[in-house]
Protein backbone atom coordinates (compact mmCIF):
# COMPACT_ATOMS: atom_id res chain seq x y z
CA UNK A 1 0.00 0.00 0.00
CA UNK A 2 1.43 3.36 -1.00
CA UNK A 3 1.42 6.51 1.11
CA UNK A 4 -1.30 8.02 -1.05
CA UNK A 5 -3.58 5.03 -0.37
CA UNK A 6 -3.21 5.67 3.38
CA UNK A 7 -4.12 9.32 2.77
CA UNK A 8 -7.17 8.30 0.70
CA UNK A 9 -8.34 5.88 3.42
CA UNK A 10 -7.76 8.44 6.17
CA UNK A 11 -9.70 11.07 4.22
CA UNK A 12 -12.55 8.65 3.53
CA UNK A 13 -12.85 7.89 7.26
CA UNK A 14 -12.61 11.57 8.16
CA UNK A 15 -15.30 12.54 5.63
CA UNK A 16 -17.58 9.80 6.94
CA UNK A 17 -17.01 10.90 10.56
CA UNK A 18 -17.84 14.53 9.79
CA UNK A 19 -20.88 13.49 7.78
CA UNK A 20 -22.10 11.40 10.74
CA UNK A 21 -21.64 14.33 13.13
CA UNK A 22 -23.54 16.66 10.80
CA UNK A 23 -26.39 14.16 10.42
CA UNK A 24 -26.84 14.26 14.22
CA UNK A 25 -27.97 17.86 13.77
CA UNK A 26 -31.43 18.85 12.55
CA UNK A 27 -30.28 18.88 8.90
CA UNK A 28 -32.23 17.61 5.91
CA UNK A 29 -29.29 15.89 4.22
CA UNK A 30 -25.49 15.75 3.95
CA UNK A 31 -24.16 14.56 0.61
CA UNK A 32 -20.70 14.10 -0.84
CA UNK A 33 -20.69 15.15 -4.52
CA UNK A 34 -19.41 12.80 -7.24
CA UNK A 35 -20.85 9.54 -6.15
CA UNK A 36 -21.92 9.92 -2.53
CA UNK A 37 -20.06 9.18 0.68
CA UNK A 38 -16.65 7.70 -0.08
CA UNK A 39 -15.88 4.33 1.40
CA UNK A 40 -12.47 3.39 2.82
CA UNK A 41 -10.13 2.52 -0.03
CA UNK A 42 -12.18 4.50 -2.54
CA UNK A 43 -10.37 6.51 -5.18
CA UNK A 44 -12.75 9.26 -6.25
CA UNK A 45 -12.98 12.88 -7.20
CA UNK A 46 -14.72 13.48 -3.86
CA UNK A 47 -11.48 12.57 -2.13
CA UNK A 48 -9.58 14.96 -4.34
CA UNK A 49 -11.97 17.68 -3.23
CA UNK A 50 -10.68 17.05 0.31
CA UNK A 51 -14.00 16.23 1.86
CA UNK A 52 -16.36 18.54 -0.02
CA UNK A 53 -19.89 18.11 1.32
CA UNK A 54 -23.27 19.66 0.62
CA UNK A 55 -25.47 20.24 3.66
CA UNK A 56 -29.18 20.86 3.15
CA UNK A 57 -30.76 22.53 6.15
CA UNK A 58 -32.89 25.40 7.37
CA UNK A 59 -31.10 28.74 7.81
CA UNK A 60 -31.42 28.66 11.60
CA UNK A 61 -29.35 25.43 11.75
CA UNK A 62 -26.40 26.91 9.82
CA UNK A 63 -24.58 28.19 12.96
CA UNK A 64 -24.72 24.68 14.47
CA UNK A 65 -23.38 23.19 11.22
CA UNK A 66 -20.48 25.65 11.28
CA UNK A 67 -19.77 24.87 14.95
CA UNK A 68 -19.68 21.12 14.26
CA UNK A 69 -17.42 21.58 11.22
CA UNK A 70 -14.99 23.82 13.13
CA UNK A 71 -14.91 21.50 16.13
CA UNK A 72 -14.25 18.52 13.85
CA UNK A 73 -11.53 20.38 11.98
CA UNK A 74 -9.69 21.25 15.20
CA UNK A 75 -9.60 17.53 16.11
CA UNK A 76 -7.99 16.44 12.85
CA UNK A 77 -4.32 15.43 12.81
CA UNK A 78 -1.80 17.53 10.97
CA UNK A 79 0.05 15.26 8.60
CA UNK A 80 2.82 16.50 6.34
CA UNK A 81 4.59 14.94 3.41
CA UNK A 82 7.64 16.87 2.19
CA UNK A 83 10.16 15.90 -0.45
CA UNK A 84 13.27 17.97 -1.09
CA UNK A 85 16.10 16.69 -3.27
CA UNK A 86 14.85 13.12 -2.93
CA UNK A 87 14.69 13.27 0.87
CA UNK A 88 11.18 12.51 2.12
CA UNK A 89 9.56 13.39 5.43
CA UNK A 90 6.11 12.04 6.21
CA UNK A 91 4.98 12.71 9.75
CA UNK A 92 2.24 13.86 12.07
CA UNK A 93 3.20 17.25 13.48
CA UNK A 94 1.93 20.03 15.70
CA UNK A 95 0.62 23.24 14.14
CA UNK A 96 3.82 25.01 15.22
CA UNK A 97 6.00 22.31 13.62
CA UNK A 98 3.91 22.40 10.44
CA UNK A 99 4.25 26.17 10.20
CA UNK A 100 8.03 25.94 10.73
CA UNK A 101 8.34 23.21 8.05
CA UNK A 102 6.33 25.24 5.56
CA UNK A 103 8.41 28.36 6.27
CA UNK A 104 11.67 26.42 5.87
CA UNK A 105 10.42 24.85 2.64
CA UNK A 106 9.37 28.20 1.18
CA UNK A 107 12.68 29.75 2.20
CA UNK A 108 14.53 26.88 0.50
CA UNK A 109 12.47 27.22 -2.67
CA UNK A 110 13.07 30.99 -2.71
CA UNK A 111 16.80 30.54 -2.18
CA UNK A 112 17.01 27.93 -4.95
CA UNK A 113 15.10 30.20 -7.36
CA UNK A 114 17.41 33.17 -6.69
CA UNK A 115 20.52 31.04 -7.24
CA UNK A 116 19.26 29.75 -10.60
Amino acid sequence: MSGSEFVDDDLAYAVQALRSELLNLDVDDVTVPDGGTPTPGAKSAALTAAGLMLVSTAPEVIPAVIDVALSWLKRQPLDVHLEVDGQILTARVTRKQRDALVAAYLERIGRDASEA
